[in-house]
């Protein structure tokens, strides 16, 4: 039973840390938007400066 109670905390974690990584994903660029996304999503997603951390020019 204790067998049991353990795979199915497993899979429930496993499956909130994929579907938490797939919303982050696409919010932070690490995967490009979908093939079906709106043209101006993919546009305005294009138009977004780069983020590379250099706070010295701010």
């Amino acid at each position: 039973m204790q067998l049991l109670a353990r795979a199915v905390v497993t899979g429930f974690g496993l499956a909130l840390g994929g579907a938490l990584y797939k919303k982050l994903a696409r919010k932070i660029g690490f995967e490009e938007p979908e093939a079906g996304a709106a043209p101006a999503a993919r546009a305005a997603a294009a138009a977004e400066p780069a983020d590379d951390g250099d706070l010295a020019r701010a």
